[in-house]
């Protein structure tokens, strides 16, 4: 790698660990007094991030960012209407990051090279809480919103992955990301209030821990 420029766009798919919201969901479930069915609890999704930064020799670094997001929901619907639970969240998140350059090999005469990244950021986690009621009668249709609750949560952020990089021109190629991500955040936190919130007697966190697996775009200049 000559002294340049880079800049990387990826899209990905992660999973997240999300225990203390998926018991929160069950804790909805159990006290609701409604037979709701647990529709999603919080799946892998899309994410998507960038980076920008500076290669010297064998290594870059620089600045990156990026957003993710998953959700819970649990329904029940019938032919008298539906009612829906939602837990939905998104974290954004900026930092540093660092990529040290490994070997390369040729495969089907196309030069790869590999190596590692490892990357430190703040992250910022909104998680909002919504049910919505809709009844049927043949004269009109009852649509209620029953409320929304905005939380937030405030953390750090890191993601070791191993990559393979392949280059076009000198000036694009695409690469491949896969490693895992460790994320640590404070209780959810109601601002309208100032307080961290308590669901059935506990605090709950929100955990972006999981497996990372992306792919993106490179330009060198």
């Amino acid at each position: 790698m000559n002294d340049d420029y880079e800049v990387s766009l990826n899209g990905g798919y992660g999973s997240y660990m999300m225990l203390s919201l998926k018991d929160l969901q069950n804790s909805l479930l159990d006290n609701l007094g409604l037979p709701l069915i647990k529709t999603s609890s919080f799946p892998p999704y899309l994410n998507y991030s960038f980076k920008f930064g500076f290669n010297r020799a064998k290594s870059s670094s620089g600045i990156m960012g990026g957003i993710m997001s998953t959700g819970a929901r649990s329904s029940l619907a019938d032919y008298s209407g539906f009612y829906i639970s939602d837990i939905n969240c998104v974290a954004k998140y900026i930092g540093v990051y660092k990529r040290t350059y490994g070997k390369s090999f040729t495969v089907l005469n196309q030069s790869l090279v590999t190596g590692f990244s490892m990357n430190l950021a703040f992250l910022y986690s909104d998680i909002t809480m919504s049910d919505h009621l809709r009844l049927y009668n043949p004269e009109v249709v009852v649509y209620d919103d029953m409320g929304t609750f905005v939380l937030n949560s405030f953390g750090l952020y890191t993601e070791p992955s191993f990559f393979v990089q392949h280059m076009f021109t000198r000036h694009l190629g695409v690469e491949l990301n896969a490693g895992g991500a460790l994320s640590l955040c404070t209780p959810l936190y109601y601002e309208k209030f100032k307080l961290d919130l308590y669901f059935y007697n506990q605090r709950r966190y929100i955990n972006w821990s999981g497996l990372r697996v992306s792919i993106g775009v490179i330009g060198v200049f």
